[in-house]
């Protein structure tokens, strides 16, 4: 149908087959750059070359918008442009009336095809379900277009024009906001399917956290219960405590890899690059990691490829925290076979060693979806594996932003059925004058010597414990009691602060969180005080600023909750005045309660 007033010049109809491009091609719709203008991919429909003409003639006059136009003369032609795959429009300009079918038709069957729209799947932010239509503008030159513009808004049309009163810059300005429309509901689309994602991803990750904390604290608190029982024999009583003792450990674990994950989103962690020694790191790894494959029949192995750098130049704690979480995981996911771990240097040969520690299992595999999803914090591969084999989902998360701060990454390659091979790359510092150890073997790596530390430390002196939980006044006291030393306890900071003013003391043990005065406020008052015995920090807080906030205030070491034994003793034994000969060992400790 023909347009008064438009160009004399006609243009013969294209076929969705050939399209016409009258401005650069462009992928979509972009906001205006440095050029000021917007460039739309824009599909006309429309059975009359004139009217098309007319159509390009007006939008060209616009000097803040170019258009690349694609053009077709019939309803089937254009649904067919318009569902052709990579070429969804950035807006459609659509004839009511065509010589095939009725334009109404063609918006329903527009609308009715999931490549006649787009949803957020489609630009890969999300799986909502809700289809996003690109903007659609319908012409009409019938005396009742008022009507029928009302039946395509209803049908999903953004806008409906006249054609008898079409301008250029009310045509230009229709489709301009049809797109802006556009644009905004798929921002607003995307980020609800993100949001959802996003809590339901959370959502899951509680509900398998709770699991997973319920699970070990259900055997501490039903061991516990028949270890209290008088008639178990000894070593039953013995087996009963290291459980408890392995789930206590496990719950340890769960609440590191929180803490570990917080930091991680927090930006604040942070690595060393210190002096490591490879071949021991490896020897502490397989004394840990190869019970566990055994015990469950596997075959575990570590084989060094190549001439190894003896030393390298990286984070010893974090190196070990994430090749002990590949090994783990591999362990967890085979049930037959082997595993192997690769090693070997990259950077042979150059200024730089490039460390890479392969980890292959003959385990369950993954799909590339699987894999995908991998790395994502509160996400397993999927659901079922987690209700089979259990797990957070954080470690491999954590292992990666970790890697990172290494200056390496983590790569992975997975088969469904056959298993999975996590490769970790790490700088691994200069090689300059660094020993390469030729023909390296598992056989020849040095043996683990398992010191008797604890056992080896003995304390003399005086200690005050300032600490409010009366059960940790308990094991404390026994511990350091046990080593040979006097132990006075105060159950808040200010009592702690009179005692170590009027008493000499050659170590305070400082629990930071307390009532009436806290650790903080007790520490700097005593070193207000001027007193300069050495101050312990003992926390339940692991991140780095609580560390710095400890010594900021002025102690001299600290602990972290729960304490190690062995590394109490230790940390004491550095800080004593005194490190006096064996003592006899203590039933509760020479303990003496300050209130």
């Amino acid at each position: 149908m023909s347009v008064p007033g438009s160009p004399t010049t006609q243009t013969p109809a294209t076929s969705a087959s050939a399209p016409v491009s009258v401005a650069p091609a462009a992928p979509a719709a972009v906001p205006r750059g440095g050029s000021g203008l917007v460039l739309f991919n824009l599909t006309i429909i429309e059975d009359n070359p004139d009217d098309r003409e007319m159509i390009r003639h007006h939008l060209l006059k616009d000097a803040e918008y170019k258009f690349v136009f694609r053009e077709a003369d019939t309803g089937a032609k254009g649904i067919a442009l318009c569902q052709a795959d990579g070429s969804l429009p950035d807006c459609v300009i659509l004839d009511l009336h065509l010589p095939d079918m009725d334009g109404l038709d063609v918006i329903a069957a527009l609308r009715n095809t999931s490549s006649g729209s787009r949803s957020p799947g489609n630009w890969s932010e999300g799986n909502s379900s809700e289809q996003i239509p690109f903007p659609l503008i319908v012409l009409t030159g019938s005396d009742r277009g008022s009507d029928e513009g009302r039946a395509a808004i209803t049908l999903g049309a953004q806008d409906f024009l006249g054609k008898s009163c079409i301008t250029p810059q009310s045509l230009s300005r229709a489709v301009a906001n049809a797109v802006d429309r556009f644009q905004l509901t798929r921002k607003l689309a995307i980020a609800k399917a993100r949001a959802e994602s996003a809590d339901l991803a959370k959502s899951q990750f509680l509900a398998n956290m709770s699991h997973e904390i319920r699970t070990p604290m259900n055997a501490i608190l039903g061991f516990a219960s028949l270890l209290s029982k008088k008639d178990a024999p000894e070593a039953v009583r013995i087996e009963y405590a290291n459980i408890i003792h392995a789930n206590g450990s496990h719950l340890l674990g769960l609440i590191n890899d929180i803490l570990d994950l917080s930091k991680v989103e927090a930006q604040q962690m942070t690595v060393e690059r210190v002096s490591c020694d490879l071949p021991a790191l490896m020897v502490d790894i397989a004394s840990l990691m190869r019970p566990r494959a055994e015990s469950k029949g596997l075959r575990f192995a570590i084989s060094f490829r190549g001439p190894i750098p003896k030393l390298i130049q990286s984070d010893a704690m974090r190196l070990r925290q994430i090749l002990i979480n590949l090994i783990g995981n591999a362990i967890k996911f085979t049930e037959t076979g082997t595993i192997d771990i690769r090693i070997s240097d990259l950077g042979a040969g150059t200024a730089n060693i490039l460390l890479r520690a392969e980890v292959v299992d003959t385990g369950i595999g993954m799909t590339p979806v699987q894999v995908q999803n991998l790395f994502r914090p509160f996400t397993q591969a999927d659901t079922s594996i987690t209700r089979r084999f259990g797990g957070t989902g954080l470690g491999l998360t954590i292992s990666r932003q970790l890697a990172l701060l290494l200056k390496g990454d983590i790569s992975v390659h997975s088969d469904i059925a056959v298993g999975s091979s996590f490769t970790l790359k790490i700088d691994g510092g200069p090689s300059a004058n660094v020993e390469l150890l030729h023909d390296l073997t598992e056989a020849t790596l040095p043996a683990k010597v398992y010191a008797e530390e604890q056992a080896q430390v003995r304390l003399q002196g005086r200690i005050l414990l300032v600490e409010d939980t009366i059960w940790n006044q308990r094991l404390l006291r026994l511990q350091l009691g046990n080593a040979g030393a006097e132990v006075i306890i105060a159950e808040n900071g200010q009592i702690g602060v009179e005692l170590a003013m009027a008493q000499q003391f050659d170590v305070i043990l400082m629990d930071m969180q307390m009532p009436v005065m806290d650790g903080y406020a007790a520490t700097t008052e005593l070193r207000r005080r001027g007193l300069t015995t050495p101050i312990i920090a003992l926390t339940a807080s692991a991140m780095a600023d609580d560390r710095r906030k400890c010594m900021d205030c002025g102690c001299s070491g600290f602990v972290t909750k729960p304490i190690s034994a062995e590394v109490l003793l230790k940390t004491v034994n550095q800080h004593m005045k005194h490190a006096g000969p064996p003592a006899p060992t203590h039933g509760e400790g020479d303990g003496v309660l300050a209130a």
